[in-house]
Parts: structure tokens; sequence; C-alpha cells
């Protein structure tokens, strides 16, 4: 078998055609070791190292594993799963919403079953999955498991659900209350309305800020859902995998294009500073003019030489005088 060209990630200047992305598929489906080279190279494009992105567009990758992940099987597919979700909690969602959300949509192409136990997992590990804002975008990938979700998962999410709310109402300042009281009024977990009402009552008499009122208001809704038995919100729908992958590019691009400028700024700037220091000016391309010779004058004559006018005299008593 031939060797895949994975150079199609590496300039986000360049249309890439999904005939070229889509052979990458084909090849992976047939080979294990494309899918480890991918997973690979995932991986250090969403390293720590802040240049990592200046060596390979993400545009694509995620696309392309994805694609690789719906029509494998078994220990590929899950594996696959498995490192889409592991990047999307290396990341920092907030920092980064576009490629957390882009990644997020990768994922709710896959059953809410094939990585609801590692969001659990998590959950129980870390507490800034459960309560903090780092948790936000898991909590909202568990929107799907009150219509697809196996009983286990279920009665798992509830749990995790309740203990989350519990921690908002002992500790002010946790930010995932709202967000795992949605998932409550999703499941129609009817004992979680006293609690409810309890942090609803918390959340108003604390509230300082614009943001504090929405939450409350979040609360209030799951509250109402409760006990009216209304219709929660649908699971959201998920783009098609190709325009989430376009779309992706053309933020991708201008990210590219601001940082590229940004990049150029601190290049000036520093060659400024320098310019400064050594007394120079730039020019309009930023570049050092050609240091000019210095003046000199011309050698002195001493009062008692000859004057150089050829008079014999001294100078002091001729053109000096």
């Amino acid at each position: 078998m031939e060797a895949v060209d994975f150079s199609v990630f590496e300039d986000v200047s360049k249309e890439v055609p999904f005939e070229r992305l889509d052979a990458i598929v084909e090849a992976a489906v047939a080979d294990e070791g494309v899918i480890v080279e991918l997973i690979d190279l995932l991986e250090l494009l969403y390293a720590d190292d802040p240049y990592a992105k200046e060596l390979f567009s993400p545009a694509y990758l995620p696309y392309v594993l994805t694609a690789v992940g719906l029509r494998s099987s078994g220990e590929h597919r899950q594996e696959i799963v498995d490192t889409l979700l592991a990047e999307l909690m290396e990341r920092s969602w907030v920092e980064d919403e576009g490629m957390g959300d882009y990644l997020e949509n990768c994922l709710r192409h896959f059953s809410v079953n094939e990585y609801a136990g590692l969001i659990f997992g998590a959950m129980e590990i870390e507490e800034e999955y459960l309560v903090k804002e780092e948790g936000i975008v898991l909590w909202s990938l568990l929107d799907r498991v009150h219509v697809e979700g196996t009983e286990e998962n279920q009665r798992k999410m509830c749990e995790l659900a309740m203990e989350a709310i519990r921690r908002a109402l002992e500790e002010r300042g946790e930010s995932n209350g709202e967000w795992a009281g949605y998932r409550l009024a999703e499941m129609r977990h009817a004992e979680a309305l006293p609690i409810l009402r309890s942090l609803l009552e918390k959340m108003r008499s604390d509230a300082t800020t614009l943001y504090d009122n929405i939450s409350a208001n979040g609360i209030a809704e799951c509250i109402d859902i409760l006990e009216r038995k209304q219709e929660p919100y649908p699971p959201r729908e998920v783009p098609p995998l190709r325009a989430m992958a376009e779309n992706e590019r053309e933020l991708y691009e201008e990210w590219y294009r601001k940082n590229a400028e940004e990049k150029r700024q601190r290049v000036w700037e520093n060659q400024e500073m320098k310019a400064r220091v050594e007394g120079q000016v730039l020019d309009k391309a930023g570049e050092y003019p050609q240091r000019a010779e210095p003046i000199r004058a011309d050698e002195k004559i001493g009062r008692n030489e000859p004057c150089p006018c050829g008079s014999g005299k001294k100078y002091k008593k001729c053109c000096g005088g």
C-alpha cells in the first residue's frame, strides 16, 4: 500500500478538495496504521506548544478522524471517540471556544453511549469537570442521554447532576448548577425539585451581575419544566460533517491571518526598540537603513606650523591670524 500523503493538513492557505480527504479516510479504514498516524498528528496539533498550530491546519483533521470513526467499528471506533474527547477536555474551551465547538460537534455524530461513560469517569475524578466552567461543554454533550442513553447512563447522569447542584448550593461561584438542572429536567427527575428550589432562592439572593440573573432564570425554567411536565428543549441538531469542516476552515483562516498580523507587529516593535537604542530610524518596510559613514573634520593645523597656503609664514601669522 502506498504511503498516505498527510501534507493536506500543513497549509491552511490552500483549498483542499474533499476527494483528497476522502482518500485518507479510505486508507485509514483499510489500514489501522494510518489511524495511529492520524491520532498522533492530532495530538501534535493540539499540544501545549504555542507554535503547533503554525505547523498544521486543524481545519480538516477532526473531520477526517470522525469520518474514519463512523466507518469503523469496535476498537478503532472507540479509540477515535476517546481521542476526540480527550483533546476536547485538554483544551481551554473558554479561551478557544471555536475549536472546542468543532470537536464537540464531531463527537455528536457518534452515539452518546459511546462517550457518556468517559465523561462520567472524568467528572468523578476531576471536580473541575463536575462543577466548574471547564465542564460546561461536557454537560452539553450529555443532552441526548434522556433520548438514547442506556438505563445505566441515565441513572449515572442523574446522580452526578444532583451532586453538581449540591456543590453549587454549598459553595457560591460554581457555574454548572444550571447545566445540571437542565439535564435533570430532561430526565423528568422530580426528586430534584426541592434542591433546585433551594438553589434558585440562593442564586437570586446572591445575584450581583446580569449573568447571575440569567443563570437563576435557567434554574427557574428547569423547575417549571418539572412542575408542569413541559417538554424540555430537544437535543441540538448537528450540522453535516462536511459543512462543519468548511466552516472551521474559514474560522481558522481568520485566526491565521490575525495571528500573522500580530507576529508582524511584534517583529516591527522589537526592531523599532532596537533601532531607538542604536540611534537609528526604521524605514517604511521595517528595514534598517545602511549606517552612514561618520563625517570627520579636516586635520587640525597647529598655530606655529607652516601655513598651508604656501606663503612660508607661520599659520598664526598668516591665514590663522
